[in-house]
């Protein structure tokens, strides 16, 4: 596991002393690292490495970090959500949280609209493995992905009626399938949680 140590100093690096593209490289390789691991995960890939990335996604503001970050968190809470949801920082927050702020930086209206196309695959996921743990942000999830949807509609259409590109729609259809995906696991989720308390 040397490599981890170098993709999580190549990720804590300042942008201005790394080469472009090098922190979303790191990332994607990460990414691969998880999805080929046997839980449970090492404590330097839960420890380090995850928050690491989360905070990295965070903060930055180019497309390819943004999506491959998700695409990482994507990878951990489909490996290894019992030990993401455990993880604390030092201020108490937990690795769910961590993905939740993720999630609502991809769902913000002011993110890019490239975004869109592949945020669903993220918040279907969370909803998939940890559905009952998330209570009432199950519903703040549903309302941002809508809203997120609704504003890559009016972006489709401003952007075909300017260039008469088939672009847009393409990008439209992919968030319809995950909005679609997003909303059968929302109601599973409820379903489950109805099922719970009645018993």
């Amino acid at each position: 596991m040397r490599l981890i140590p170098t993709l999580v100093s190549i990720m804590q690096a300042p942008p201005d002393k790394i080469p472009s593209g090098l922190c979303a490289t790191a990332i994607d390789i990460l990414t691969t690292v998880v999805r080929h691991t046997k839980p449970p995960l090492s404590e330097m890939l839960v420890c380090q490495a995850f928050p690491v990335v989360a905070q990295c996604t965070l903060r930055t503001d180019d497309n390819t970090t943004i999506q491959n970050g998700g695409e990482c968190l994507r990878a951990y809470v489909s490996v290894a959500l019992e030990q993401v949801g455990q993880w604390r920082d030092t201020e108490g927050h937990s690795g769910l949280w961590y993905v939740m702020q993720v999630v609502s930086q991809l769902l913000d209206p002011r993110t890019s609209e490239f975004t869109a196309a592949f945020v669903g695959r993220l918040v279907s996921t969370l909803i998939a493995r940890a559905g009952t743990e998330l209570g009432e942000q199950l519903d703040q999830i549903l309302r941002a992905i809508l809203s997120k949807m609704q504003q890559a509609e009016t972006l489709s259409v401003m952007q075909v009626g300017r260039n008469n590109s088939v672009c847009p729609s393409l990008e439209l259809s992919s968030l319809n399938l995950s909005v679609f995906s997003v909303m059968l696991r929302f109601q599973h989720a409820k379903l489950s949680l109805f099922n719970l308390y009645s018993s």
